[in-house]
C-alpha cells in the first residue's frame, strides 16, 4: 500500500469521506460562482450597486472597489475549496486541509447567520430570518462534517498503524 495514500475502507461509514467531499464542491462551486459574479457586477456596474445603498460618504467607484476586492477574496475561497474537496481521500494533507476548511467556513457562516438572526429580533425585515436560518443550518452541517471527517481521518491512521481505533478499546 502507498504510504501517501488514504485507506479508501478505513472510515466509519467504509468509505472515502463523501459528506465532507460533496459539501467542499458544493460550496467551493457557489462562491466561485458568487465571486465571478460579484467581480462582474463590481466592474461593470458599480453605480446600480452604489444606488441599492442607503446614503454614503464615499462614491460609486469605491463602492465597485470595495465589491470586486470582497468577490476576489469570496472566489479565493472557493477556489480553495474546490481543490480540498477534489484531493481529499487522494492527498494526505488533505484530510488536514478539509477539517480546517470546513471549521473556518462553518464559523464564519455560523457569524453572519447570527448577524442575521439578530437584525430580525432588532425589527429588521422577518425575511431576513430565512437566509439566518439557512446559513445556520450550513454551519451545522459544516461541523457534523468535519466531526465526521476527523473520526474517518483517525479511523485511517489506526489502521495504517495497525492499532485499534480508541473507541474499539
Amino acid at each position: 500500500m502507498d504510504a501517501r495514500r488514504v485507506p479508501a475502507g478505513s472510515g466509519a461509514g467504509g468509505g472515502r469521506p463523501r459528506f465532507a467531499r460533496v459539501l467542499l464542491l458544493a460550496g467551493g462551486g457557489l462562491l466561485v460562482a458568487g465571486g465571478i459574479a460579484g467581480l462582474v457586477a463590481g466592474a461593470a456596474v458599480p453605480d446600480r450597486l452604489y444606488a441599492l445603498l442607503p446614503p454614503l460618504v464615499i462614491d460609486a467607484a469605491a463602492v465597485g472597489g470595495a465589491t470586486v476586492a470582497l468577490s476576489a477574496a469570496i472566489l479565493v475561497g472557493g477556489a480553495v475549496e474546490l481543490s480540498v474537496g477534489f484531493r481529499l481521500g487522494r492527498a494526505p494533507w488533505a484530510a488536514s486541509a478539509a477539517l480546517i476548511v470546513l471549521a473556518v467556513t462553518g464559523a464564519l457562516l455560523l457569524a453572519i447567520g447570527v448577524a442575521l438572526l439578530t437584525e430580525v429580533a432588532a425589527g429588521a425585515s422577518a425575511w431576513l430570518a430565512v437566509p439566518g436560518l439557512v446559513l445556520v443550518a450550513t454551519a451545522a452541517a459544516h461541523g457534523i462534517a468535519a466531526w465526521r471527517l476527523a473520526t474517518w481521518r483517525l479511523a485511517a491512521a489506526s489502521a495504517r498503524s495497525g492499532e485499534a481505533p480508541e473507541e474499539a478499546r
